[in-house]
């Protein structure tokens, strides 16, 4: 069946602890995917699984720590369902399928932006060229995850125009998206 791996991604932490911007990136001499070891199954345990399991790194004085493992799709890689060739749901249905793995390459550069608590207007949201906005049909309340906006462009300065392009409630400290400069790489 084989083995695919999904590009690494920044995330940046909201005042909920969770993460309220994501975008596909990677170092450009490839280190993080040497030392994180995506090129290989972490252990051989998760080698043998038959879905699609999420690792979750950090970076702390240039080494990467693990912190977290999914043994199953994760909210990091939502952004593969615009972003990706495969997305990880379909590789996860794949996997458990038994089918073989689809192609997990990116689609030009993405960034997602988790909605937390409240959701934005969906008709002010939607000009912005390559915006998908995923309601997830939960009660808003503080803290909780509702949502998901990917924006995706076949160029990082693209990608970096349509960020600057959404709304105003885009806009505040939480989403990290002021003063952005590299999104997402290729």
């Amino acid at each position: 069946m084989g083995k695919r791996f999904y590009r690494l991604v920044e995330q940046s932490p909201s005042r909920w602890n969770l993460a309220s911007f994501a975008g596909a990136r990677s170092a450009p001499d490839g280190s993080y995917a040497t030392r994180s070891g995506s090129r290989r199954s972490p252990r051989p345990r998760v080698s043998r699984l038959r879905r699609s399991p999420a690792i979750e790194l950090f970076e702390c004085n240039g080494r990467l720590l693990a912190n977290e493992m999914a043994p199953r799709v994760h909210n990091s890689g939502h952004w593969t369902i615009e972003g990706a060739v495969t997305s990880q749901f379909e590789n996860h249905l794949r996997a458990v399928s038994g089918l073989p793995l689809g192609d997990t390459g990116t689609l030009g550069f993405s960034a997602m932006l988790n909605l937390i608590g409240e959701l934005p207007d969906s008709n002010e949201l939607l000009t912005v060229p390559g915006a998908h906005l995923h309601r997830y049909g939960k009660s808003l309340r503080p803290g909780r995850k509702v949502g998901h906006v990917t924006v995706r462009a076949d160029a990082n300065e693209q990608l970096e125009q349509r960020l600057r392009q959404l709304p105003a409630f885009f806009q505040r400290p939480e989403f990290c998206l002021l003063d952005r400069s590299t999104v997402s790489a290729k």
